[in-house]
């Protein structure tokens, strides 16, 4: 089963990709990182190609109250015209417990607004509304923060783990659609103040967590029971001093890994030698090539069309990181993909003794070789 997931590369829509993998489906992660574009419309009629189900995670770079409606119903209304298009058959989208009963906060007027797109589209739908996600509460404790003060209102709260959320909105996509909602909220119960007093002190925070009555959360007074879900909601199975005690520690968040590959082989006595790499915008890069040995790389900025022998041409772009074998494989392009940014990424590479970093490629070996390179882009 195809399942595209628009927002596929973020905190949720990561791990709900990696869920349906693990099952089997044909899991896309799509977002502007990966060149689809719900607000702009760009890429999503690629993307949505022989899709049975959709799900939206996305979520608006900004919470200014019309920013904030104009990314959701704009990239809702492309989406949905996209599914009726390539005949998408369930729409799954992620949205937040209690939205209809705090209708003046920015954020959840946006998320109504959205879901009536959905419900009147005539595409079959799930909607998955989750509470708070534990990842997010320092953020919270932070935009509740007055004079260094955190100012919490005492009302419930029922915070839930991104893991669980992600549980269930890949649940969602293979199942039936519902044409209607499905609530997910953390195991535990809180009054927010006592969660955030109990929080900051594991968190080593030493601002002083004050109970008021008027405290606004992120521009709105929430109820007593807004922020909860009702009654028959399913439950996350992770609680927070489970979920905090797993966190890895300070100097391991800053570490993420942007490839691990185990290369075929690596030239005895080689020397490792790193490169930065500057194309001009339409630059075509460096002719035909090869490497002695293996070499890694990542694109710093710009998009980068790649290519080595036997492999389709792709492009990568900044954040994203390639490598190549070496040894006999020709690398036929590593040129600039856009006439209007420049490219500049960095190589490692490991090179036999007394070699140079790469050798060009005479035009009679290309020759010879031609049948070795994969089918060029119409």
């Amino acid at each position: 089963m195809k399942i595209v997931v628009i927002g596929g590369t973020g905190l949720i829509g990561s791990k709900v990709v990696e869920r349906l993998t693990q099952e089997g489906h044909e899991a896309v992660a799509a977002s502007p990182r990966t060149g689809v574009n719900a607000l702009t419309g760009e890429g999503l009629e690629q993307a949505l190609s022989g899709a049975q189900a959709v799900v939206d995670v996305s979520n608006s770079p900004s919470f200014e109250r019309a920013e904030v409606m104009e990314f959701f119903e704009t990239s809702t209304r492309n989406l949905l015209a996209a599914e009726a298009a390539a005949g998408v058959g369930h729409h799954v989208a992620l949205s937040v417990v209690g939205t209809e009963r705090m209708p003046d906060n920015g954020y959840f007027a946006a998320k109504i607004a959205q879901e009536r797109l959905i419900e009147t589209s005539g595409i079959p739908y799930s909607l998955v509304h989750a509470t708070q996600f534990f990842e997010f509460a320092r953020a919270i404790a932070d935009e509740a923060t007055v004079d260094g003060e955190v100012h919490v209102a005492p009302v419930r709260f029922q915070p839930i783990a991104a893991d669980d959320v992600a549980d269930a909105v890949a649940r969602a996509a293979v199942d039936a659609p519902l044409n209607g909602r499905v609530e997910v909220g953390g195991p535990d119960q809180y009054r927010m103040d006592e969660f955030f007093r109990e929080a900051l002190t594991a968190w080593g925070d030493r601002r002083q967590v004050v109970t008021d009555e008027e405290a606004r959360y992120f521009g709105s007074v929430p109820g007593e029971r807004t922020l909860v879900p009702g009654d028959g909601a399913r439950l996350g199975r992770l609680g927070y001093r489970d979920w905090l005690a797993r966190q890895p520690a300070a100097w391991q968040k800053a570490l993420t890994v942007v490839q691990e590959v185990q290369p075929p082989f690596i030239p005895a006595g080689a020397h490792a030698m790193t490169v930065v790499v500057e194309h001009p915008p339409g630059s075509p890069g460096t002719p035909p090539h090869r490497h002695s040995g293996p070499a890694f790389g990542y694109v710093i900025e710009g998009e980068m069309r790649f290519e080595l022998e036997g492999d389709p041409e792709r492009v990568l772009r900044a954040g994203e990181a390639f490598w190549e074998p070496g040894g006999d494989v020709i690398h036929y392009q590593d040129g600039n993909a856009r006439d209007d940014v420049p490219l500049r990424f960095t190589v490692t590479m490991l090179c036999e003794p007394d070699r140079p970093m790469l050798v060009l490629v005479e035009e009679e070996e290309l020759a010879r070789r031609r049948h070795l390179r994969a089918p060029r882009p119409s």
